[in-house]
């Protein structure tokens, strides 16, 4: 379910933030509730992090990144206590859904693991 999600292209920018924060459910309104879920595709070497009010509802951090596994995204999240997710957490799931698409049957997640 996409409802609801909304894209910010430069968190550095205090209008793009100011912006998000009075969307529905945005801080500027009474009923803000935080964000749930980061999902972040830039590259792990632009060493990205986020406003720390961003994570103070401990949404669920995916880097897609795969090298480094750990990120500075995913650091930081973890010192949140935030759900993270690596970007190799992906790459596995895309595949284990893959093959039962293709294989039409459940796919091996114990091997894509590597376990």
């Amino acid at each position: 379910d996409m409802s609801g999600v909304h894209v910010i292209g430069a968190l550095e920018d205090p209008d793009a933030t100011a912006e998000m924060e009075s969307w529905p459910g945005g801080a500027a309104n009474p009923s803000f509730d935080g964000i749930r879920a980061v999902v972040c595709t830039v590259p792990a070497s632009a060493g990205l992090t986020l406003p720390e009010r961003l994570l103070a509802r401990r949404p669920v951090v995916l880097d897609a990144s795969y090298v480094p596994p750990q990120t500075a995204l995913l650091t930081q999240a973890a010192k949140a206590k935030c759900v993270c997710l690596r970007g190799a957490d992906l790459l596995v799931a895309q595949g284990v859904r893959q093959w039962q698409f293709w294989m039409n049957r459940r796919g091996p997640l114990y091997a894509m693991e590597g376990q």
